[in-house]
C-alpha cells in the first residue's frame, strides 16, 4: 500500500478546509480534482499493512464524512490529465502535488 485515500463527492473545498485545521493529520501529499467540488485526497505512506490502512480509511471517512464505500486498499482513482466523462460536460482531471 502506497497511499491512504479519501474521496469526497459533495464538498471537496470543505474537506480540504477541515483537513487544514487538523493538527493530528499531516497535510495531504496530493489532491486530485476529479470534477467541480469533488476531490480525491491522498497521503503517501510506507510500511502499513493493507488491513490497517483500510481500518484507518474507514475511520477517517466516518469522521470526516467522506465516501465510506471508497475505503478498500484496492481503491483506484482517476488519472490526471484524462477526462472524467461521468459528469456532463466532461471535465479534465487535475492534480495538486502538495507535500
Amino acid at each position: 500500500v502506497r497511499h491512504l485515500f479519501l474521496e469526497e463527492d459533495n464538498d471537496g473545498p470543505g474537506l480540504l478546509a477541515a483537513l487544514s485545521t487538523r493538527p493530528d493529520l499531516p497535510p495531504p501529499s496530493y489532491v486530485l480534482h476529479s470534477s467541480p467540488g469533488r476531490v480525491h485526497v491522498l497521503w503517501r505512506v510506507r510500511a502499513i499493512a493493507p488491513r490497517r490502512i483500510e481500518l484507518l480509511q474507514k475511520h477517517l471517512a466516518r469522521e470526516l464524512r467522506t465516501d465510506r464505500a471508497a475505503t478498500s486498499c484496492a481503491q483506484t482513482t482517476r488519472l490526471p490529465g484524462f477526462l472524467n466523462h461521468k459528469r456532463q460536460p466532461s471535465v479534465r482531471v487535475d492534480i495538486e502535488y502538495l507535500h
